[in-house]
């Protein structure tokens, strides 16, 4: 499955990029991708690996596990980022902000370093965009932390607001992933959600709402708890008809992206208002939930589909400053650029694999149980 997450990190890469002369998927839906995804692994290794006969303390080896693979490289990032911003004169929390006040800058420093809650706070940024109709709770909240503290170059990874959702699916994927009947009681509620804000676009009118707002997103994590609900059924079909099915649903899924890439420049990059509930799109979304279990099935032994799926994480957090570092040295627009971008950006996701994540997942499996225990607790 790592190719697929390649492909979604490239997509979102492409999609900010200033010149969009290549696209595959439209940013947003390469992150809903990514949700549907991540649901499906969080389900995976929840039933079959921490919580196999209810070992002791395994949700604590769960969080442990979370925090050593999204936060040294996240961290890492971030003080190169910080770096950045100070060679290129921007202000940043961590340094010279005046129109900050104190319960701003506070919780701004908070997100930057432990990234829970950025994306609550770029969806009050986002609606702050526009300027009519902004709901009552806003504006109180805008009111206590100050406009001011609602601009984007506060957060110093812009997109880190998906890892502030994914950390809140994972805090409550323990409790929720092994019952199927509090797995549909979410996803309805989660769908009512949506359909709120779908029907009232005059008060909440940005998208962000559906797209940053967890409880709108939710959804999407499940449908991947779904997709592993597949996985575990499909062991009881031979293997020739298992892969038979699973090699026809790539098939499927590669034409559809190749073609939509070919014809309309991309899969669903043609959606101005930011729309990610068309029937068109859910019928993708179910797609992928069905295609995932088949997919993990043919590529889980693959140790190159491995390492290609481990560039994604550190592709996704690292783009956004590789853009700005090649549009500052080579102008904003070359015929170069484009292809500069894509090799810096594979390039340092190599490094931080190989420097960054690999060493400390070694180190961490090197631990003594007793060790592994107390950071548990």
């Amino acid at each position: 499955m790592g190719i697929l997450r390649l492909i979604l990190a490239l997509s979102v890469l492409f999609w900010h990029m200033p010149n969009h002369n290549f696209l595959i998927f439209h940013g947003g839906i390469a992150v809903i991708i990514f949700f549907i995804i991540s649901g499906f692994y969080m389900s995976l290794v929840i039933n079959d690996k921490y919580s196999v006969g209810l070992e002791e303390k395994w949700i604590g080896k769960f969080y442990s596990n979370r925090v050593l693979k999204l936060m040294p490289v996240y961290l890492v990032f971030c003080f190169i980022e910080f770096i950045w911003y100070l060679k290129t004169n921007n202000p940043t929390v961590f340094t010279h902000a005046p129109d900050l006040n104190l319960q701003s800058r506070i919780v701004l420093i908070f997100m930057n370093l432990f990234i829970v809650g950025q994306d609550l706070w770029q969806t009050i940024l986002t609606q702050q965009g526009y300027q009519a109709n902004i709901p009552p709770i806003i504006g109180h909240i805008t009111n206590f932390f100050g406009e001011e503290a609602f601009k984007q170059n506060y957060l110093l990874v812009g997109q880190a607001w998906t890892l502030g959702i994914e950390i809140v699916f994972y805090l409550l994927a323990p409790f929720i992933v092994k019952s199927k009947k509090t797995l549909i009681v979410l996803a309805i509620c989660s769908l009512l959600v949506r359909i709120f804000f779908v029907m009232n676009p005059e008060v909440y009118s940005t998208p962000a709402w559906l797209m940053r707002f967890f409880p709108s997103v939710l959804l999407f994590f499940i449908l991947g708890c779904f997709s592993y609900q597949i996985y575990k059924s499909i062991n009881a079909i031979s293997v020739r008809k298992r892969n038979f099915i699973g090699w026809a649903l790539i098939v499927v899924v590669a034409v559809f992206i190749v073609s939509n890439v070919v014809v309309n420049h991309g899969v669903f990059t043609h959606n101005p208002y930011e729309n990610y509930d068309t029937l068109e799109e859910w019928l993708f979304y179910i797609l992928i939930t069905v295609t995932i279990p088949f997919l993990f099935n043919l590529t889980k032994g693959s140790k190159i589909d491995n390492l290609i799926g481990q560039l994604s994480y550190p592709m996704y957090v690292i783009h956004g400053l590789i853009i700005g570092i090649v549009i500052n040295s080579t102008g904003y627009k070359t015929s170069t650029q484009s292809i500069l971008i894509i090799f810096w950006t594979i390039l340092f996701s190599l490094a931080l694999v190989y420097c960054i994540e690999k060493p400390i997942d070694k180190k961490f499996r090197k631990m003594p149980k007793q060790l592994l225990e107390k950071i548990s607790d």
